[in-house]
């Protein structure tokens, strides 16, 4: 971005800001009482501290300074412009979804404090992404992650509908036009894993995008915050497989780990902590993944990895020119991912 672009940026971030001062006057009184003890006569917007993307969907953390008769305050949102209005009322609908699943779980998501049309403001997102963060280290942020999504998954157990990843696996085979043999046997590979779907009584709404980009973590005065953000594909029924987002978490480590030696060795260990995050949630129910697919963990997860990378193999297929050289290695390397989960497994 140029020094010019940046300056236009900045500009238009202070136009929405300064309307937020003017339509959020509740909001700011609250701010002010909790800081000051009072409300103050006037505030205006004095600076934009600090912006900063996250996510590939461009939501903009911003840090504006403001002031007053009181003093000066600075305030942490969140900036997301949507392509149109309508997208951005679902984004809202969704966000109160998700803040009414995590209500009391400690787990935090941002409230919708100002919308204008396909823009959106939210309260208080502070912190880094799960690869960004520097706050702690790799393993306790798995065991955070991990935590996090069964705190979103909740210990209700709803019946999978395994005809939706029947469905998933037909129309991704077919949408890539592969030889009908291949197909044929790729089919036959995951259908034993879709054969038990139907026995195990693991279904959730499942978050639907739960990559790392969305996982952030603050320190907030000394203890560590975890953060879900971005609902865009958030669920309502309870008929998906759980093991389904821990897939799409791993799936990017997965395929980095498999392009570097061509096996998952050792993949297992990489992930762990995550799975004890979220089993030492389940345990306070008297509830475990053993319990919940009958001693079938390792198997589910690489159902889903290989169908998550097989999507990827479709995703890479319809962004790119397979007679791209890097283009056609990855979707190689996807397409061999899924091959070897539904044939090997982890292992």
């Amino acid at each position: 971005m140029s020094a010019a672009e940046k300056i236009r940026k900045k500009q238009r971030l202070k136009l929405i800001l300064a309307e937020i001062v003017e339509n959020l006057k509740d909001y700011f009184e609250e701010l002010q009482v909790q800081k000051f003890g009072k409300k103050s006569r006037f505030i205006v917007l004095t600076d934009i501290a600090q912006v900063h993307k996250i996510g590939s969907k461009g939501l903009n953390l911003v840090i504006a300074d403001f002031n007053s008769e009181l003093g000066t305050m600075r305030l942490s949102i969140a900036i997301k412009r949507f392509s149109n209005t309508d997208e951005a009322f679902k984004n809202k609908i969704l966000t109160e979804r998700l803040s009414n699943r995590l209500h009391g779980t400690g787990v935090s998501t941002p409230r919708v404090i100002f919308e204008d049309g396909p823009t959106l403001i939210y309260e208080g997102i502070s912190g880094e992404t799960f690869y960004d963060s520097t706050l702690l280290d790799q393993r306790t942020k798995l065991k955070l992650a991990g935590e996090a999504l069964a705190k979103y998954h909740t210990t209700a157990l709803g019946q999978v509908d395994s005809e939706r990843y029947f469905f998933l696996l037909q129309q991704t085979l077919k949408t890539l036009e592969l030889p009908q043999d291949e197909r044929t046997k790729l089919i036959s590979s995951a259908e034993k894993y879709l054969s038990v779907f139907s026995t195990y009584s693991s279904g959730t709404a499942i978050f639907g995008d739960f990559h790392p980009g969305n996982i952030l973590f603050s320190n907030m005065n000394g203890s560590i915050q975890t953060w879900l953000i971005d609902p865009e594909y958030v669920e309502k029924e309870r008929t998906a497989d759980r093991m389904e987002d821990i897939a799409t978490f791993f799936l990017r480590n997965a395929l980095d780990y498999f392009q570097s030696r061509h096996n998952l060795n050792g993949f297992r260990k990489k992930i762990l902590p995550f799975f004890e995050g979220y089993a030492d949630y389940l345990n306070q129910y008297d509830l475990s993944f053993n319990k919940i697919y009958q001693g079938q963990v390792e198997t589910t997860f690489a159902f889903h990895l290989g169908l998550c990378s097989l999507l990827e193999s479709l995703f890479v297929k319809q962004l790119g020119d397979l007679n791209n050289q890097t283009i056609l290695d990855r979707f190689n390397i996807c397409m061999s991912l899924t091959r070897h989960c539904w044939e090997k497994g982890i292992d």
